[in-house]
């Protein structure tokens, strides 16, 4: 049976049901950490992703990295896996942006 999923574009209804199942379950969050600097620190940029995959993450943040790398602000970066449902009430640490684990 087939279900019309808007602008007249028909899918097989499992594929409907199964989608609609893996949006309400809580998948994997990522944010990536840059760090800058040129002769001393220039701050910590934090960004949360839209990946949902390591590799997606990885890729998100080395675009995010070069729009920030510049001639003199070089940077780096790390990403950080944090759970569905967790929020951090707090800034970063500096171990936590250099190294990419949460303590």
């Amino acid at each position: 049976m087939m279900t019309d999923i808007g602008h007249g574009v028909l899918m097989p209804k499992e594929l409907v049901e199964q989608r609609e199942q893996k949006n309400l379950s809580p998948g994997r969050r990522f944010i990536a950490v840059i760090h800058g600097w040129h002769v001393h620190s220039n701050g910590f940029d934090v960004h949360e992703l839209k990946a949902s995959t390591i590799e997606e993450a990885n890729k998100e943040a080395c675009w995010l990295n070069n729009q920030r790398d510049k001639a003199f602000d070089r940077c780096t970066w790390v990403v950080i896996e944090i759970e569905a449902h967790e929020h951090l009430p707090r800034r970063l640490t500096w171990r936590e942006r250099l190294t990419g684990r949460i303590k």
